[in-house]
């Protein structure tokens, strides 16, 4: 278990090589919505150290182990949170092979995130069109709805338009579970490299590291779950019991959308219905 102080984050090599792009992130930070409008949730750097402490970790890994990521807090107790774990016989292996049940993707399993539904059945879900902001009059944008992350981060692909991303699933990364190979690999460096392209676009967004992951997931249209109870992304032993229990279902992406209306920071178009379309 990699338990990272703000320290080690600042000394690992993939930082230092960084350095000016993360101080970047820090000053950024003071623009980004999730700041302006609840200040106690500021996050560091924008939580591109996500991406950082997965390849780091990745480098230690064995190719076919596993790594897991769980949001915490800079003063997090890890040697409780290890105690938890073990406590409570969670078996993070029964976890990994209930993923195998109906999986549909390259490769052995993983968990690439949670979709954000509702009712019973998931049948209602949220889509990245939630978290889409005006574009402020930036030199980027296209259209009033696109925020200039959105719109920074997907000129980089070719094959996938702003609208068609902004409407696939709204992904939330609180959780991750990757293989150690190849595939994973590069998407943990696409990820960085959305934070190191562009840094206050990264952090202007909304949800920041998870939008961009969100981008990544569309791009290569990667499988998504949903829990049956959603509250369950919150606890990493809550996600690890509902995963090693089948509490949870593969998200079709044909599932109807709903856009995010609640908020005083989102966009009010998308309360009416997302003004691109497919």
């Amino acid at each position: 278990m990699l338990g990272w102080t703000e320290k080690e984050f600042l000394d690992d090599s993939i930082t230092t090589m960084h350095m000016l792009k993360f101080i970047a992130l820090n000053r950024y930070n003071n623009e980004s919505i999730i700041c302006q409008t609840w200040k106690t949730y500021c996050r560091p750097y924008c939580a591109a150290f996500k991406p950082v402490a997965l390849l780091r970790a990745n480098q230690q890994a064995r190719d076919g182990d596993y790594l897991m990521w769980a949001d915490s807090s800079r003063y997090a107790n890890y040697s409780l949170l290890l105690w938890q774990m073990l406590s409570s016989n969670i078996n993070v292996l029964d976890a990994v092979t209930q993923l195998s049940v109906d999986y549909n993707f390259q490769g052995s399993p993983s968990m690439y995130g949670v979709a954000h539904c509702y009712h019973d059945d998931n049948s209602l879900c949220e889509s990245n069109g939630a978290y889409a902001q005006p574009s402020r009059n930036l030199e980027l944008g296209s259209g009033p709805w696109l925020d200039q992350f959105e719109l920074s981060a997907l000129l980089e692909f070719n094959n996938r338009n702003a609208c068609a991303i902004l409407n696939d699933l709204w992904v939330e990364n609180p959780h991750l579970i990757l293989e150690k190979n190849t595939f994973n690999h590069a998407l943990l460096l696409q990820w960085l490299s959305l934070a190191m392209k562009n840094p206050r676009a990264f952090c202007r967004s909304h949800s920041q590291d998870q939008a961009a992951w969100s981008i990544i997931v569309s791009e290569h249209q990667l499988p998504i779950l949903a829990f049956t109870d959603p509250y369950r992304m919150k606890s990493l032993s809550n996600v690890l019991m509902g995963l090693s229990t089948g509490s949870f279902n593969w998200i079709n992406r044909s599932v109807a959308r709903v856009p995010f209306a609640r908020g005083t920071s989102h966009h009010s178009d998308f309360a009416l219905g997302a003004p691109c379309s497919k």
